[in-house]
């Protein structure tokens, strides 16, 4: 047994081990709660910038911010470029459970690919694009699934009111809302504006609850206002498509113009292109051939010719100049008049267009003066519009030119230029020979309206005297009277000047001109006495007939005259002859020249 001194023992041993470890658990406890303060203020002096930092890092951040693009106007206010805001759809791919079913749900909702979605979801990354731009249907639906993990962006879309209408010139936009083509893409830097970035707060979920700056401190972006005039732009679209399908023609492009600024009233380009479905449409679709393609002129180049042999003084208007019946032998080649004649006057070469009256005014002339003239009037150099893409065209060196290069060049054959600067040329004889400068863009304007910035046109420079200009005008008006080659360009109640042009493609394969193949044109302005409007109509290889002045001279007529009645320009009765007598000449003179076979304006071996 153990005795009762035993256990007053035992039980004091007991207590003096609880006391002890309760003055060791105190101890250690006063001395951890010691170290603390010290070790904070170690931390603090030793880490403050550290520290700082990660804290910073979790709860501040930047928000960039991008401005609206500006919109496009017309050259009367018209809206043709606008941005509408909508929102997009991305997601933080740390926070979807389960992708596989949320790809499912969201492939029914987007029309999107549920296995592209679900590898987009399983990405792991804190920020991946679902969709860009959702309908609000489809936000609607989005939004009712309430999964954690999908957010919602703002964003701007770009939206073209009018569609097809100048589809070329605008150009368009990437989902990121910088220009691809186009004034979109020239005038980028004004149009998108400055992006701002903000200092925010954010929450626990990343989202931004604060942020330093007023709203609305970041400006949209500037406002384009363009020369061209959507009805005319409208009118010069629709006679296009008209001759493109009767004539079943693959391409063509029609410019109107003013002869005395450069400005570009319209520009249309066939296919046309619709810059709200860029994304299904080839580059193709979207050039613009009016700046881009080259071809062989034909006959319209002529006037460089004219120009030239007038402003020299080698020949008068009155001069005559033997045609040789329709056929002339250069080298190994021979030249074909489509309608055969002996003595011409100069003038007389001019209105019939004949080929061979042409290269003998460019033999006297001479290579390299005419050559001169070529460059002088600007071919084979960028005319300066401002758009992108714009080609040079193809002008080889005088001292390069055979006989038969020589001979060809007098009627526009062996020389590449594009639409514009065919354009351009006549514009120079329009305006009495003064050189201009064309260009799309009016004025930029801020988003208060205020202008920042209009078109100033370089110095104008004379590239003939206005007496060759006048002179030259009153040869080309002939050209579109009784007789001459471009009567269906004619408007009733008004003179009008012009050039038809009927030129062959070179078939690099076959090293020879396809008869089957080439551009009809007709150039031209009115009213010839005060230019308002120069308007150049070409169309690529029609089928059902081949001569500019049968295939593009109505398209001329028709846009030209609603330009003019547009502008206010009323008819002169001096000019007025009689619409039943027109229609009936146009009849008689498509079935006569539908008969014959393409001869003139090429070379035949």
């Amino acid at each position: 047994m153990i005795s009762s001194g035993e256990n007053k023992k035992t039980q004091t041993n007991t207590h003096r081990w609880v006391r002890l470890r309760i003055i060791l658990v105190a101890f250690f406890i006063t001395l951890a709660m010691s170290i603390v303060p010290f070790r904070v203020a170690y931390l603090k002096y030793r880490y403050k910038n550290r520290l700082l930092q990660t804290l910073q890092g979790n709860t501040e951040g930047t928000l960039k911010v991008e401005p609206r693009r500006g919109n496009i106007y017309d050259s009367s206010g018209r809206e043709l470029a606008i941005s509408v805001r909508k929102e997009s759809l991305y997601a933080d791919t740390r926070e979807i459970d389960n992708p596989d079913i949320v790809a499912r749900s969201l492939a029914r909702i987007l029309h999107a690919p549920k296995g592209l979605l679900k590898k987009k979801l399983k990405s792991g990354k804190s920020f991946v694009w679902v969709k860009r731009n959702l309908s609000a249907l489809q936000r609607e639906k989005v939004a009712a699934l309430k999964i954690s993990g999908l957010h919602f962006k703002h964003e701007y879309t770009r939206v073209y009111p009018y569609g097809e209408v100048a589809g070329q010139v605008l150009g368009f936009t990437g989902v990121d809302g910088h220009g691809l083509e186009g004034a979109e893409l020239f005038y980028d830097p004004y149009l998108r504006g400055e992006t701002d970035n903000f200092n925010v707060l954010w929450d626990a979920l990343r989202k931004p609850i604060a942020r330093s700056g007023l709203p609305g401190t970041n400006p949209d972006g500037n406002s384009l206002w363009l020369t061209i005039d959507a009805k005319i732009q409208f009118y010069a679209e629709k006679e296009l498509r008209r001759a493109i399908e009767r004539y079943q023609a693959d391409s063509g492009e029609v410019i109107v113009m003013d002869p005395n600024t450069g400005a570009i009233l319209a520009m249309a380009v066939y296919p046309f292109f619709n810059p709200n479905a860029f994304r299904y449409a080839t580059p193709d679709r979207w050039r613009n051939r009016a700046i881009t393609d080259s071809f062989e002129p034909g006959s319209t180049f002529k006037i460089v010719l004219f120009a030239s042999a007038l402003e020299t003084k080698l020949f008068k208007t009155r001069d005559i100049v033997y045609c040789e019946n329709g056929s002339l032998r250069v080298s190994t080649h021979i030249i074909h008049d489509v309608h055969p004649r002996g003595w011409l006057t100069v003038a007389d070469v001019l209105k019939y267009s004949s080929n061979i009256g042409a290269v003998k005014i460019g033999e006297r002339l001479g290579r390299k003066r005419f050559y001169s003239w070529i460059k002088r009037f600007g071919f084979g150099e960028k005319t300066g519009i401002d758009l992108p893409g714009e080609a040079r065209g193809v002008v080889r060196g005088y001292r390069k030119w055979t006989k038969v290069d020589m001979a060809a060049a007098c009627f526009g054959q062996g020389i590449a230029v594009t639409p514009l600067q065919m354009t351009l040329a006549m514009a120079y004889v329009a305006n009495g020979g003064k050189k201009v400068v064309p260009h799309v863009m009016k004025k930029i304007t801020s988003p208060e309206g205020e202008v920042i910035k209009r078109f100033q046109g370089r110095p104008k420079a004379k590239i003939m005297k206005p007496s060759t200009s006048r002179c030259l005008k009153r040869l080309l008006v002939r050209v579109v009277e009784d007789g001459g080659t471009g009567i269906r360009a004619a408007i009733d109640g008004y003179s009008v000047a012009g050039k038809t042009g009927t030129s062959q493609s070179y078939d690099e394969k076959t090293c020879s001109y396809d008869a089957k193949k080439g551009t009809a044109s007709f150039v031209g302005f009115a009213p010839s006495d005060e230019p308002k409007f120069v308007v150049g109509v070409f169309i690529h290889n029609p089928r059902k007939a081949c001569y500019g002045g049968v295939v593009s001279g109505p398209v001329f007529r028709e846009v030209c005259e609603r330009a003019l009645l547009y502008a206010g320009i009323p008819p002169n009765t001096r000019f007025v002859k009689g619409e039943i007598n027109i229609k009936t000449r146009e009849k008689e003179e498509f079935t006569r020249v539908s008969k014959l076979a393409i001869t003139g304006d090429g070379l035949k071996n």
